[in-house]
């Protein structure tokens, strides 16, 4: 695949991927329940959870296999349940306590495992949900468990390429250094590119269809971007792109957080 291809397919990604989370965030409700907490997984990889005040069941993995989730728990004193099952809640980011969708049961017990699928690209994806456990007490579904995200999303990509790794020397160039061949002259091989969501997230050009919604990119800001990755990866200059919020472009904010 042509690197401008492929750049492209990862900008529109990106953005669609944080301006969902974004517009997620423009309607969250008030208060919270716990707090978000990091720690590193095996493979040195950073697994993020969020944490109750109490977790009986502790969930120990939510990975992808295949077309398929799969989560695992364990609990040292299972809970009380009135129908002895797990009940397994995804959710979206915005979404605490007993709310969201139960996609898979288990009995109750000292550990086990839920299976769904991952539904990518549909209007029921779990790719980017979190995985909370809870039991019925009264008939009400309680929380019993922290939230655990899935740890190797990465797996589903559909084009993939290795980092470049040849040398340290890096550099967050101006615009009118992209034209000649200043950088290279320089030595340098690691590049940094901050990125405006808002300004690729407004109408124009570049429909893209995530999880059944289709939304608008612009083409100018694209092809700009294509441009100067393009230049500096002919220079053998590895380029990380920062995708930065800025709050004052409505594109990025949802309709009715809106002034």
């Amino acid at each position: 695949m042509k690197k401008r291809t492929l750049v492209r397919l990862v900008a529109t990604s990106c953005a669609v991927v944080l301006s969902c989370s974004l517009l997620h965030a423009g309607v969250l409700p008030g208060g919270s329940e716990g707090a978000v907490s990091y720690a590193k997984g095996k493979n040195s990889k950073a697994v993020a959870t969020v944490s109750t005040a109490t977790d009986p069941v502790v969930l120990t993995g939510a990975v992808i296999q295949g077309g398929n989730v799969v989560v695992s728990a364990q609990s040292p004193a299972p809970p009380a349940a009135d129908d002895g099952l797990y009940h397994l809640l995804a959710q979206n980011v915005y979404e605490n306590g007993a709310l969201g969708k139960e996609v898979a049961q288990a009995g109750v017990g000292a550990s086990a495992n839920f299976s769904f699928p991952l539904a990518k690209n549909s209007a029921n994806s779990n790719l980017f949900k979190k995985f909370t456990v809870c039991v019925k007490r009264g008939g009400v579904l309680t929380p019993v468990s922290s939230s655990r995200y899935l740890t190797n999303p990465e797996v589903t990509a559909t084009h993939t390429a290795p980092r470049a790794v040849a040398g340290k020397k890096g550099l967050l160039p101006a615009a009118e250094l992209l034209s000649g061949n200043s950088l290279k002259q320089l030595g340098v091989k690691q590049s940094i590119y901050n990125v405006l969501l808002g300004s690729i997230c407004s109408r124009g050009g570049i429909p893209y269809t995530y999880n059944g919604k289709t939304y608008q990119f612009s083409s100018g800001m694209i092809a700009q971007l294509d441009y100067a990755f393009s230049r500096m990866n002919a220079q053998g200059i590895q380029v990380t792109a920062v995708l930065l919020a800025n709050p004052g472009d409505p594109s990025i904010v949802h309709p009715l957080s809106r002034g």
